[in-house]
């Protein structure tokens, strides 16, 4: 399979990017380059994202002069890898860390079903007895939420439909980005992932929760 790219955006945030970035490290499956993104940080992040992370192979840097936000910053991303052909783009917050497996099973189940894009089963950081996201669908009122928040891990141990992941550790397919767009820019920061999965799924495209693609969130770290 081709170099699989992951976005990890960073905001202020370094002790949350530096555990991702060594969780990553420890990825059963390697084919991998993470593209991490400074949002206009304060001076002593920059400084430090350069000194880790400068000159390691897998780790493309890059860096925005002011916060674009969530969307513009991924959107400015995915229209510079989505030009490198890869076959899916992966999404991933800075406040996670994963198991060793996640990349491997995300992987894995996206291409045995054939999903256009899949949901890890994202763990409270804090307590992880319990679920923070499953992905996300849509009520009869048509809003959209999240799945599983708050609730027992155990009782989510199954592959299901669901109507778009979480941005906060998702895998899209490359190709399915090209035909239906980035994300809309009106959602700056929060929504966007659901909005762009509700924009699929009405498409045609399927998603997918893939229950042993584990990543354990710190739930809203960076937008705190």
């Amino acid at each position: 399979m081709k170099e699989i790219p992951i976005i990890v955006l960073n905001w202020n945030g370094l002790e949350d990017t530096l555990a991702c970035m060594a969780s990553l490290k420890e990825q059963t499956y390697t084919n991998y380059k993470v593209y991490l993104a400074d949002n206009g940080s304060q001076a002593d992040n920059v400084s430090s994202i350069k000194a880790h992370f400068e000159g390691d192979p897998q780790i493309e840097l890059h860096f925005n002069d002011s916060n674009l936000g969530f969307t513009k910053a991924h959107n400015l991303l995915f229209e510079q890898i989505l030009a490198k052909d890869p076959k899916y783009i992966i999404t991933l917050n800075n406040d996670t860390v994963q198991e060793p497996t996640w990349l491997e099973e995300l992987l894995t189940f996206a291409q045995a079903n054939d999903a256009d894009m899949v949901s890890s089963k994202m763990v409270n950081f804090f307590d992880r007895t319990k679920m923070d996201n499953a992905g996300h669908r849509m009520l009869n009122t048509a809003e959209i939420i999240p799945l599983a928040s708050g609730e027992p891990i155990a009782d989510w141990n199954t592959s299901f439909r669901n109507v778009g992941p979480c941005a906060g550790a998702a895998l899209y397919r490359a190709s399915m980005m090209k035909e239906i767009g980035l994300f809309d820019a009106y959602f700056e920061t929060g929504y966007e992932d659901a909005e762009y999965g509700l924009r699929a799924c009405t498409l045609g495209y399927t998603s997918y929760f893939a229950p042993k693609a584990i990543v354990y969130h710190k739930v809203s770290a960076s937008i705190n």
